[in-house]
């Protein structure tokens, strides 16, 4: 379980270590100006995609079970056990890896089709 954890968490942050691409507007010449409409222009593209949600699938825990087993020479053995949790946190973990690259690459698509909107090309 740990395991799973310190690895979405190092996904995310090398997914979070990208650079915006250097963007340019054919239409403006200043580099003044076209530093600050890129500025406005970024900051509303940037806004656009951050409507996107990151879904999360929750982990669901196991339940508990305890009980005794009688051998067939007599010896009895307790037992208690849990089902499932494992299992079910690491695939919850591993699910929500996923759709967080996922949203990541639908906010990109968003930011970039509002950049392109506006005159913008990488």
């Amino acid at each position: 379980m740990q395991k799973i954890v310190i690895f979405a968490a190092a996904t995310l942050a090398i997914m979070g270590c990208t650079t915006k691409p250097k963007y340019s507007n054919p239409s403006i010449t200043d580099p003044v100006q076209s530093a600050r409409q890129f500025t406005i222009d970024d900051g509303a593209c940037t806004l656009a995609a951050s409507g996107v949600r990151v879904p999360s699938v929750p982990a669901v825990s196991g339940g508990n079970y305890s009980g005794t087993i009688t051998s067939n020479s007599g010896a009895t053995y307790n037992y208690t056990a849990q089902s499932g949790s494992s299992f079910a946190s690491g695939f919850a973990a591993g699910t929500n890896v996923g759709l967080a690259a996922n949203a990541r690459r639908e906010k990109n698509k968003i930011y970039r089709g509002c950049m392109a909107s506006k005159g913008w090309f990488e």
